[in-house]
């Protein structure tokens, strides 16, 4: 999910796409994934995409700031977000 998703405001340019997305999944017939779980991943994802640009690991190439910049977003957006 993390990868579809990777730290969009708005997945698929609609209201509360992380969470119409897990529905769908788990509509589909997918295990249960909290939304936190797809926070976390992507972060993760911006790690790795930050480390891979370091060393010139991507195909393309990536100014490093880059992810750093999208995980920055995503964790200024989490110190908002309330989880129940």
């Amino acid at each position: 999910m993390a990868i579809v998703t990777q730290g969009q405001r708005r997945p698929f340019e609609v209201d509360y796409g992380h969470e119409r997305l897990l529905e769908s999944y788990l509509d589909a017939g997918g295990i249960d994934i909290k939304l936190q779980e797809i926070f976390l991943y992507e972060l993760c994802l911006f790690g790795r995409r930050y480390t891979d640009s370091k060393r010139n690991k991507l195909r393309r190439t990536e100014d490093p700031n880059e992810p750093l910049k999208l995980a920055y977003h995503l964790l200024h957006k989490l110190q908002k977000k309330r989880f129940d």
